[in-house]
């Protein structure tokens, strides 16, 4: 992907939240038909900086702690997981769909180089809040990163 690209997908990605809250706002269901829906959802997700961090905070409440797959490489972090739909109904009709279960994946360029031997994962009360150390070190190798809790 070009440096344009990236830039072009950020002010996408932005533009597509922005129109979902203002049909929100306007009595609009968020939900798309299901031959719109992709077959992997993206979490909401918080990215922020400390002096001494980054911090990634995701929410994906009701998905186990094993289902969750967090990798770091070539300065993307990629967070993979599935919510299965406990328990799973048998729907004979529906008034509100907003839950997204199944595969999700949540793809982050971290904005500078970090620490990666120091990157910590936790799980807790349906959050995930990655904290990645700033470093000026560069590293290229990829990691699978625990998740405590």
């Amino acid at each position: 992907m070009k440096p344009d690209d990236e830039a072009f997908e950020g002010v996408f990605d932005a533009f597509r939240e922005e129109m979902s809250r203002v049909m929100n706002q306007l009595g609009f269901s968020p939900r798309k038909p299901a031959f719109l829906h992709p077959s992997v959802w993206r979490p909401p997700t918080d990215v922020f900086e400390t002096r001494a961090d980054i911090v990634i905070r995701m929410n994906i409440a009701g998905t186990r702690r094993e289902d969750i797959n967090i990798i770091f490489a070539s300065g993307m972090l990629v967070i993979r997981g599935i919510r299965h739909e406990i328990p799973p109904f048998q729907k004979t009709a529906v008034s509100r769909m907003e839950i997204d279960y199944g595969p999700f994946e949540q793809r982050i360029t971290l904005p500078q180089e970090i620490d990666v031997e120091k990157v910590e994962a936790v799980y807790a009360d349906g959050f995930l809040t990655i904290t990645v150390p700033k470093s000026v070190k560069a590293r290229t190798q990829a990691i699978c990163i625990r998740i405590k809790g």
